[in-house]
């Protein structure tokens, strides 16, 4: 199944109060039919096409090259924000996001330049990274080939979180030295299959399913050698573990709201309470409070 929707042009956001309000607009627009898409499994292709074309991929690539460069809180906030209103699209970005970290710190100016300007002008970079067997990178299958004018790529990827719905497939991969690289492959490329198989509980329109590569090529350019010079180098995992954290907490933001809302439209009293509503339950109110008081930093000013 491929639910690829065609590439438009990407607004352009140039600053972090840009990115709050950009994220606040679509979550609106996101939170509904957000219960019955996953319900139902229905992927939200139209509304991952409205996320990317309002600019929102793009605001942590470097400001030389032309993106916002936004801080690490304004990314965690834009995310908990779209996950508040729907946990599943602000999922699908993760590795896109991850993606261009390790592009920023392993790139050289040529890949920079021309993925950069892509992503900006509203491609997806999608997720091809863990392999049955839950193998950690050193060991992955994958095999990246050295070819004329080029690579040739084959194996087998699962748990391809926005594979399905990208313009450009990111697939870690090692040379015959076991050396870790990331290749690039168009989606549409000989020999690629990206599969809507996936299967849970709870987040269940990620489309997280698997990729099939088999003898794909992959231009000169187009493969990212990872250079690794000590813990402290690698940004890439510190991106993805934020926004995981940004995910849960957009989780529990949007479950609270939905609380709050329950108990002044649809929720009575406990009986002997002596008060007509449910909002006025002491017991009631002393729990949401708790819980509001956690994620204080929501609202906060300069956050």
């Amino acid at each position: 199944m491929d639910v690829l929707a065609p590439r438009h042009t990407a607004e352009r956001i140039t600053t972090d109060h840009g990115a709050i309000a950009a994220a606040e607009r679509l979550a609106t627009e996101f939170a509904e039919g957000a219960a019955e898409r996953d319900r139902d499994r229905v992927l939200p292709v139209a509304e991952i096409e409205a996320f990317s074309r309002s600019g929102l991929w793009g605001i942590t690539i470097p400001a030389q090259h032309g993106g916002a460069d936004v801080s690490a809180v304004t990314l965690a906030r834009v995310i908990a924000i779209v996950s508040a209103a729907d946990p599943s699209i602000g999922q699908i970005p993760q590795n896109h996001f991850a993606t261009l970290e390790r592009l920023r710190l392993h790139g050289d100016e040529e890949q920079k330049r021309f993925f950069f300007a892509e992503v900006l002008a509203g491609a997806r970079l999608g997720n091809a990274a863990s392999e049955p067997g839950d193998r950690p990178p050193g060991s992955h299958a994958t095999r990246l080939r050295r070819t004329a004018g080029g690579y040739v790529l084959s194996g087998k990827k699962v748990y391809c979180t926005g594979a399905l719905f990208a313009h450009w497939v990111t697939v870690s991969c090692v040379d015959k030295q076991g050396s870790p690289w990331t290749a690039y492959v168009r989606r549409g490329a000989d020999g690629l299959r990206v599969m809507d198989d996936w299967s849970g509980f709870g987040q269940r329109t990620t489309a997280s399913g698997t990729v099939i590569l088999s003898d794909v090529f992959v231009s000169e350019g187009h493969a990212v050698r990872t250079r690794f010079e000590g813990p402290s180098r690698d940004s890439a995992g510190p991106v993805t573990h934020i926004i995981h954290a940004a995910i849960d907490l957009g989780i529990a933001q949007g479950a609270l709201t939905d609380a709050v809302r329950f108990l002044r439209t649809l929720s009575h009293p406990a009986r002997g309470s002596g008060v007509e509503r449910a909002t006025e339950d002491p017991l009631t109110l002393r729990d949401i409070g708790s819980f509001t008081r956690l994620s204080c930093w929501w609202s906060a000013p300069g956050a």
